[in-house]
């Protein structure tokens, strides 16, 4: 009469595969909790990107506006959605701007067009600060120019 000495290996060959497809499992659900980690925080930043683009616009037209009623632009606040959008506006320096090339000695077509003629460029520099959900911020600084009796200013 022969022994078998083999018994059980059959449960412990499935058991030994089962714990390596559970391995493989564990680690697949690890890799796509990251991935919507990594999605959600770039969906934030987009928006955030995004929002404060718009404040950098929102400055713009303020600059635009202070020109149309007089005095300087004003620092702006506002909420787009879930984001809070501070713009701070900055004069830096205004500058004699002259003719352009293209028009050359041509002062008698108007305002900007002749080799003597020209304008003033006003610069301002438009900080915009966007804040959101789970502490995304973006900050984006611009520099504007303001042309002022230049033919397409």
């Amino acid at each position: 009469m022969t022994v078998k000495r083999d018994k059980g290996i059959a449960l412990i060959t499935v058991l030994l595969l089962l714990a390596a497809a559970m391995l493989v499992g564990i680690y697949a659900i690890y890799m796509a909790t990251k991935g919507l980690e990594i999605t959600g925080g770039i969906r934030r930043y987009t928006n955030a990107m995004e929002a404060a683009q718009a404040g950098v616009d929102l400055g713009v037209a303020e600059v635009e506006k202070s020109f149309i009623e007089g005095g300087d632009p004003s620092d702006q606040e506002t909420d787009l959605g879930s984001y809070h959008v501070k713009v701070a506006i900055k004069r830096l320096f205004a500058a004699h701007v002259t003719g352009g090339a293209v028009e050359f000695a041509a002062g008698y077509e108007g305002l900007g067009k002749g080799s003597a003629g020209g304008g003033t460029a006003v610069y301002y520099k438009i900080i915009s600060t966007a804040r959101g959900p789970r502490s995304s911020r973006v900050q984006i600084e611009a520099l504007y120019k303001k042309s002022i009796n230049i033919h397409g200013g």
